[in-house]
């Protein structure tokens, strides 16, 4: 009844509510709409269900959901990859990533990338444990998903972007550096000997030898005990 005189959203968040699982597939198998499954999953995740009934949808949502493909832009890839982060069930990630390895390779590697996003790292090492070695065709490309998987390539990534799109002047930088080089290396010693001096007289012994002559601490660089303590 819902179906019919309600939108299709309305119906499955009344469903989600009512637990009732046959009528979002229903829902789907008449208007192979994948944004209503991706609305089901956002609403499952969003809302203060319980997790066994959380993890009950998402496994009911996921064999719905059409296989990916790269050349209609697949919508529901973000979902997809949400899906299966919020899972972190290797027996579901690993046949969608070997269905993608023949035919989808490009998208095979963005999954990889998404999931490293979100993924925890117990699921990625089990992820690049349990990924078959693949024949001669494939071989390259499973190692391509562990090498992803590991979380280097991605860092690769970020550092190059940072690095194209720094606008910082490292002649500034550097000659900041030099200037307050000394300067911080003294307040950073200065501080030290006040910790020390604030302590139990254990430490203060560590500074006797310092109460008879100057601390020397660069060759331009001399300031006496008796400063410090009266600083």
């Amino acid at each position: 009844m819902c179906v019919l005189q309600l939108s299709p959203v309305q119906a499955i968040g009344i469903a989600l509510e009512s637990h009732r699982l046959d009528v979002i597939a229903a829902i789907y198998s008449q208007t192979k709409d994948s944004s209503l499954l991706s609305y089901a999953m956002e609403g499952i995740l969003d809302t203060g269900f319980s997790l066994s009934y959380r993890d009950q949808v998402l496994r009911f949502l996921f064999p719905l959901f059409p296989r990916p493909a790269a050349g209609d832009g697949s919508p529901h890839v973000h979902a997809l990859t949400r899906l299966l982060v919020t899972l972190s069930d290797p027996s579901l990630t690993i046949p969608l990533l070997n269905s993608l390895v023949t035919s989808e390779q490009l998208l095979a590697f963005q999954f990889a990338f998404d999931l490293v996003e979100g993924g925890s790292q117990d699921f990625l090492e089990t992820l690049r444990t349990e990924l078959p070695e693949g024949d001669e065709s494939t071989k390259p490309v499973y190692d391509k998903l562990r090498t992803i998987l590991t979380g280097k390539e991605s860092v690769k990534f970020y550092r190059e972007f940072l690095k194209r799109n720094n606008q910082t002047d490292l002649l500034i930088l550097k000659n900041t550096k030099v200037c307050y080089r000394h300067v911080l290396r003294l307040s950073y010693l200065t501080s030290i000997f006040r910790m020390l001096l604030n302590h139990d007289p254990p430490y203060t012994t560590l500074l006797s030898p310092f109460k008879t002559r100057s601390c020397t601490l660069e060759p331009h660089l001399t300031f006496s005990y008796a400063t410090i303590s009266n600083g």
